[in-house]
């Protein structure tokens, strides 16, 4: 046995010193295997992850825009980090920070500031600092609320907190209303307690809410008296939850789709066709918009949008109706696609989601549009969800049909 020791006589000086490195070798272990993979995004991912994340946002949006603000943070010396959703450890505390807002807005509050000289603090509090000294809790993780321009933020606001972003998204599009949500449709977790702030620097603090129709009610509102928007941080929770409502990879599903429209341009190759394919999605109308509804009222953008059908769908007319963002689409007056699963309208030079006109998810006029639809993740079609954001939410008669049962003779592209 050579000079092997057994473990109860090291009850010595030498024991001692023995247990004490074994725990501290121990405790290292454990404090090893509680520190995820965190992974440092490159500024192509970041790019193509704007672009994807705009196809799948369900509305127009500034997709160069998006590009430009993560770009010029990234060339300043920030660094932007991801976290998948299985590595997300169940006792980091995670995030969400989002803005509230649309058409509608009491214009005599923003000519009132005006009068009175109003000029923003660059220093004023954010909403994610408001809440994490209300919680008197330091946040390990932020996550989108949605994509689009939403994803652009999270991102942003990771880098300036130097914590990574979760590689998940609980809505896989954008949505119009505050209730909608994983979290809350399907198990109940109200965004309370929350915290935001508005463009005059007025800071709230919501302990607890009724429900998030409540949430919805009480941001709508703040929203409309302050100009127009609100930032909300909310649904500050620990990683075992986070796991539970948010649908994992979808960040990197983002890059896939952006990373498919960018090779397909460099190739000479359809980037429409592309994003199809990458995505698992459906060709729904080519056309050109004829006629655009468009009003703001409530905090919300509404628009009813009418396209005349080229090439092989020439003689059909499409009708996308969109409460911020696109929620019902019908062919020739038949339902076509709906929420929860995700409509976009592509440019099909670039494959970029198109720019709006007028409010939020407004179409432009003569704009020539190829429509898209992807089936949304099957954490966003429970019979809660369907209930909450289907057709029928929105006071049509259409029932909920998923995607691919509604296209299952025309997969992808036809």
């Amino acid at each position: 046995m050579g000079n092997f020791r057994r473990w109860d006589d090291l009850s010595s000086s030498g024991g001692t010193v023995f247990r004490f490195a074994l725990v501290l070798l121990l405790s290292g272990a454990v404090f090893a295997q509680s520190r995820p993979s965190i992974r440092t995004l490159t500024e192509t991912e970041l790019r193509d992850m704007m672009v994807g994340a705009s196809i799948l946002c369900s509305r127009g949006g500034d997709t160069q825009g998006m590009i430009d603000r993560v770009t010029k943070a990234l060339h300043d010396g920030a660094t932007f980090q991801m976290v998948s959703v299985a590595d997300l450890p169940d006792d980091w505390f995670g995030f969400t920070q989002f803005g509230i807002g649309g058409g509608g807005a009491w214009p005599y509050v923003n000519e009132r500031m005006q009068k009175q000289g109003f000029r923003r603090d660059p220093n004023a509090a954010t909403a994610e600092q408001v809440l994490s000294e209300y919680l008197g809790k330091k946040f390990d993780a932020t996550f989108e609320a949605e994509t689009g321009g939403a994803t652009a933020n999270t991102l942003l606001t990771g880098a300036r907190l130097h914590i990574p972003v979760i590689d998940g998204c609980p809505s896989g599009r954008c949505l119009p209303e505050v209730q909608m949500s994983t979290f809350n449709l399907n198990h109940g977790i109200t965004r309370a307690p929350f915290a935001g702030v508005t463009r005059y620097g007025d800071i709230f603090i919501v302990p607890s809410v009724h429900d998030d129709f409540r949430t919805e009610d009480i941001t709508r509102a703040l929203a409309v008296g302050s100009g127009g928007s609100v930032t909300i941080a909310a649904n500050a929770l620990p990683g075992k939850t986070l796991k539970q409502n948010l649908i994992s990879g979808f960040l990197s599903k983002c890059i896939k789709l952006g990373r498919a429209t960018r090779e397909a341009v460099a190739s000479g190759k359809d980037p429409v066709e592309a994003v199809i394919d990458a995505g698992d999605g459906y060709l729904l109308f080519k056309g050109k918009v004829t006629r655009s509804d468009t009003k703001g009222e409530r905090g919300f953008g509404w628009t009813d949008a009418y396209l005349q059908g080229t090439g092989e769908f020439a003689g059909s007319e499409y009708h996308i109706y969109n409460k911020n963002e696109n929620m019902v689409a019908w062919r020739d007056g038949k339902l076509d696609a709906a929420a929860p699963d995700i409509i976009n309208a592509l440019d099909p030079k670039t494959g970029w989601a198109m720019r709006g006109g007028g409010v939020i998810g407004g179409f432009v006029v003569g704009q020539e549009l190829t429509v898209v639809g992807f089936p949304n993740n099957d954490l966003l079609r429970t019979p809660q969800v369907i209930e909450g954001m289907g057709p029928k939410h929105f006071g049509f008669p259409d029932a909920y049909v998923r995607i691919e049962q509604l296209h299952k003779r025309t997969r992808r592209t036809n």
